[in-house]
């Protein structure tokens, strides 16, 4: 089986399965965004099923939440990206620069090629989606892509003019990725910035009010966690013991799942009862994140049970699926969910649309990964050989 080429700086592989997990959870997310829209809406005329409150009103929200797992994905990139800069082996500031001229060639084929698959799927088999969305009480932000048209020169323009920012009109999931490309080159900045100061701690209080309320915040905090985790052998430990992890995680999942939708995340039935804060533009659900996160680095034991083969291959599939999960979820459901409402009731025909949506989708995830994800990384790879070979 094809491989990734092996990454200069060594892997923390337990980062891999969190990425993978959270790209599923992303999954989830827009299936029952498309199919059990209540959970987060509130909007009853559109509750199917009487478990939806369950969803909405306990932290069993975090499974089917992309919010989380975004805010994960963030703060995951900030520490990948900057691991290999701090510590006694850090690489040097020209490696630093070539990884900035690598990024842009990373994402740039993972961006086009799902948003060609977009308009492949949209003109192909997805005609009733409009009538599906109606039907299943759809989200308004998914209902205007449903009356989306696709026009080939349309996406030509794109693709030469603007990909990052207008490939989300097509495949809506792709607006994080224009937000990832500017966060790396952020994380790039911040590391060839601050690095080098002893007492950078100061500079890093700095950035965090600077950016506190921006996305981009996430970025920043995992460039903090890196610095902590290559420079200080104490914090690779601080949550080694299992009454300091399990309720720290615990903590993580709670404020990790604290509703978006209503003010405060009050509604009737809901134990919710934190005040709202705008941190990182997400509130408590970035600080879930940010703790999620450090505990886990924090512990041995925990990552060294997430590092397993499902999780490598769910990692290794991650930016794959994000890229083309959403136009799969909708054709799939397009082809399905009409033919079997009729016959088997509403929640049965949702419940074979979204098993049917999944496996297609982590099957064609697979295929994306050998056909364009793999070959952008090694060609990324290979523009940071040439840099080097020059300089």
């Amino acid at each position: 089986m094809p491989t990734i080429p092996k990454p200069l700086e060594a892997k923390i592989w337990a980062l891999e399965t969190i990425r993978g997990s959270g790209a599923l959870i992303v999954l989830a997310h827009h299936l029952f965004m498309l199919f059990f829209p209540y959970w987060e809406t509130g909007i009853e005329h559109v509750q199917h099923a009487s478990w939806e409150t369950l969803f909405r009103t306990t932290p069993l929200s975090l499974l089917v939440s992309g919010r989380f797992p975004v805010n994960v994905f963030f703060i995951l990139s900030g520490v990948v990206l900057s691991l290999a800069f701090f510590g006694s082996d850090s690489q040097s500031d020209t490696q630093l620069s070539r990884r900035a001229v690598q990024r842009v060639f990373r994402l740039a084929p993972v961006v086009a090629g799902g948003a060609i698959l977009a308009y492949v799927l949209h003109s192909i088999w997805m005609p009733n989606l409009e009538e599906v969305a109606e039907r299943t009480g759809m989200e308004t932000v998914h209902v205007t892509q449903a009356s989306f048209h696709p026009d080939l020169w349309l996406l030509a323009r794109m693709m030469i003019f603007n990909l990052f920012e207008s490939s989300s009109g097509l495949n809506s999931p792709l607006w994080t990725i224009a937000i990832e490309l500017k966060g790396s080159y952020l994380v790039y900045l911040l590391v060839f910035a601050l690095r080098k100061y002893q007492h950078r701690a100061w500079l890093y209080a700095i950035c965090v009010i600077a950016f506190r309320n921006s996305v981009y915040l996430t970025f920043l905090s995992g460039v903090i966690l890196a610095d902590l985790y290559m420079t200080f052998g104490a914090f690779r430990s601080w949550s080694s013991r299992k009454w300091m992890a399990l309720p720290s995680l615990g903590v993580a999942i709670y404020l990790g799942s604290v509703p978006f939708a209503l003010p405060n995340g009050r509604f009737p039935g809901c134990f919710y009862i934190l005040p709202e804060i705008s941190i990182a533009s997400e509130g408590w659900t970035f600080v879930g994140a940010l703790l999620f996160l450090t505990t886990c680095l924090g512990s041995p034991d925990i990552l060294k049970t997430l590092d397993c083969r499902l999780g490598r291959f769910l990692g290794q599939i991650s930016y794959s699926l994000y890229a083309t999960h959403w136009p799969v979820v909708l054709a799939v459901s397009c082809l399905l969910f009409p033919i079997m409402l009729p016959k088997i009731g509403y929640v049965a025909a949702a419940a074979i649309s979204m098993i049917a949506a999944s496996v297609a989708s982590i099957a064609l995830a697979k295929a994306f990964f050998l056909c364009v994800d793999m070959p952008s990384i090694r060609f990324s790879r290979a523009i940071g050989s040439w840099l080097r070979g020059s300089s």
